[in-house]
């Protein structure tokens, strides 16, 4: 799938809109934002991670530690292969080679929109 239809698809089923430039180039900022709005798409209580970036270092890699935990699980849950995994060096330096929940995101298009109301 081209970077064009995959932001298609993302923006018309996700409310935080993405564009080429944050595929190319992502940060740490834009993968956090885009996994707590699929999260809350998926009605994960995303709360205690919401203000992560306003506490102590020490909390924050925890709740990164814990975050990228069930990143990886969903991902699990979504991707073909079992080996494929979401480090935390996903978030915290994201590449344009390591979008995996990104582009999981359009097979579960249909889902999405069902569950979330």
């Amino acid at each position: 799938m081209s970077n064009a239809v995959f932001i298609d698809d993302w923006n018309s089923i996700i409310p935080f809109k993405i564009k080429a430039i944050d595929l190319e180039k992502p940060t740490e900022q834009f993968v956090y934002k885009a996994i707590l709005h699929f999260f809350k798409l998926l009605h994960y209580d995303v709360s205690s991670y919401e203000n992560m970036y306003n506490e102590s270092i020490e909390t924050l890699t925890a709740k990164r530690v814990e975050l990228v935990a069930r990143i990886n699980h969903i991902y699990q849950l979504c991707s073909d292969s079992k080996q494929t995994s979401f480090f935390y060096i996903d978030l915290v330096k994201p590449s344009k080679n390591h979008q995996c929940i990104a582009k999981n995101a359009n097979a579960y298009r249909f889902n999405i929109s069902i569950y979330s109301g």
